[in-house]
C-alpha cells in the first residue's frame, strides 16, 4: 500500500493505491540425463513479461506465455543444479525463488556381447549387465573400453 499526497494552492489531496503482489509457482524435479525436463513457472491470471533463471554459470531469460515460462533444461549435463528464478517486466523485479535439483547419469544397460562373430563361425555370449558390471568382464572389448574411459575421468 502507498500514500500519495498531493498539494496545489493550500489544497491537499491524499490517496493511496493498493499494488498485489506477483506470485508464482516454480515446478522442477529430479532427472535423469536425457530425459526431456523443464523448469516451470506458472502464474495466476494475466501477466506479460519475463521470468529470469538464474544459474550459477548462466543466466536464461524467457517470455512469459499464456500465464506460464518455461526453461529447457536439455543442454544441462548430469550434476546438481540450483536455480533463483524471478519475474521482470519493464517496471518490477520480484523476489527470487529458489530451486534445487539434481540430474542424474543414465544408467545404461548393455544387454548382450557377442565375441568371435563370423558369418559361419557363429559366436558366443561374454557378459550382460550394466556398465559397471560389464567393466568387470576382461573377456570383453566393451568391458576394456569402459575401463579405459573411467581411467581418464
Amino acid at each position: 500500500v502507498y500514500s500519495i499526497i498531493a498539494t496545489y494552492k493550500n489544497i491537499t489531496k491524499v490517496n493511496t493505491i493498493s499494488v498485489k503482489p506477483i506470485n508464482f509457482n516454480v515446478s522442477v524435479k529430479n532427472m535423469t540425463y536425457g530425459e526431456n525436463e523443464n523448469i516451470v513457472v506458472e502464474f495466476e491470471g494475466n501477466i506479460t513479461g519475463n521470468i529470469n533463471f538464474e544459474f550459477s554459470t548462466e543466466s536464461i531469460v524467457v517470455y512469459i506465455n499464456g500465464s506460464q515460462a518455461t526453461c529447457d533444461l536439455s543442454g544441462f549435463d548430469a550434476g546438481n543444479y540450483s536455480v533463483d528464478v524471478y519475474y521482470s517486466n519493464k517496471f518490477f523485479n520480484s523476489s527470487k525463488v529458489n530451486r534445487n535439483f539434481t540430474i542424474n547419469r543414465a544408467n545404461a544397460t548393455m544387454d548382450v556381447e557377442f565375441n568371435n562373430i563370423g558369418a559361419d563361425v557363429g559366436g558366443n555370449i561374454v557378459v550382460t549387465g550394466t556398465p559397471s558390471e560389464v567393466s568387470q568382464c576382461i573377456h570383453s572389448y566393451t568391458g576394456q573400453f569402459l575401463r579405459d574411459v573411467e581411467r581418464l575421468r
